[in-house]
């Protein structure tokens, strides 16, 4: 059973991973951090018992390792902390940006791939997990147990992280942005209510088509039941879907295509890692 967890890189990923646990399992598990000092204390203060070292001390004292830093920083993070890992601890990558085999040639221990999403500051939200190399059942339980008080731990094939991620890691950024932009596009024909009033509508709608959805009241029957008579609700829903379609495959694209860039980047050849 794991008893202590490190997370390296506290910016807002590691952060919100670390404050998640303290919130959602108070006390389960003995939690380090390495990063940047502001951050760390700011984290001190804000978690009970937090110890915070650098990423080969903290490295050394745990029994699952997370990395939380760019992927840029993976190859000289990992190299760093490979000879202070204790025997069995289990080492988490936490982007899709970096080829876990690439990660398993510079460390021996096990590798498991966990996709967070920021959902977990509110214990929501789904965790993708992928076994890598050396990974058993057994350690893949002990990271979904870790994850599970914040969040709903998902075992995936790898092979379909990057569409997973879409939906799980990158949807809340791509829904918060279209009901964003749907206020502002209200607020341009407003005459007197003004943009705060609308966002708290906007608010609530997205709330309770939230709750509908956990009911068990489908997407489609939603846009159904909210359609009817072909009045206005109707008529935005065809104009959407003339665009959205292509626009959803664009921005498919592209995050496929920046997986490949920030893979190409961020592994170098061997012997050439150890470099920030």
């Amino acid at each position: 059973m794991i008893s202590s967890v490190a997370i390296i890189g506290t910016g807002c990923m590691g952060s919100m991973l670390l404050q998640a646990s303290h919130r959602f399992s108070p006390g389960r598990y003995r939690l380090h951090a390495a990063g940047r000092r502001p951050s760390l204390d700011r984290l001190g203060e804000a978690i009970a018992g937090l110890r915070t070292g650098s990423a080969r001390d903290v490295a050394a004292a745990c029994e699952m390792v997370v990395l939380a830093v760019q992927p840029s920083r993976y190859p000289a993070l990992v190299e760093e902390i490979a000879p202070n890992l204790k025997p069995g601890a289990i080492v988490v990558s936490i982007t899709n940006g970096v080829p876990l085999d690439a990660i398993a040639e510079r460390v021996r221990a096990p590798l498991v791939k966990v996709i967070p999403t920021v959902a977990h500051a509110v214990g929501r939200g789904i965790s993708l997990v992928m076994p890598g190399p050396r990974a058993t059942a057994t350690h893949v339980r002990a990271v979904t147990d870790f994850l599970s008080p914040f969040g709903k731990p998902v075992v995936i094939p790898a092979e379909d992280a990057r569409v997973a991620t879409n939906i799980t890691g990158c949807g809340p950024a791509l829904l918060s942005l279209f009901v964003t932009t749907l206020v502002r596009a209200n607020g341009k024909r407003a005459t007197r209510i003004d943009d705060g009033a609308l966002r708290a509508l906007m608010q609530e709608t997205l709330s309770a088509t939230a709750a509908m959805i956990d009911t068990g009241i489908s997407p489609d029957r939603i846009i159904h039941d909210a359609a009817t008579g072909g009045g206005m609700t109707q008529a935005a829903l065809d104009a959407l879907s003339l665009r959205l379609p292509e626009l959803a495959d664009a921005m498919v694209e592209q995050t496929f295509a920046r997986e490949r860039l920030l893979a190409g980047n961020s592994i170098e050849p061997e012997g050439k890692g150890n470099t920030e």
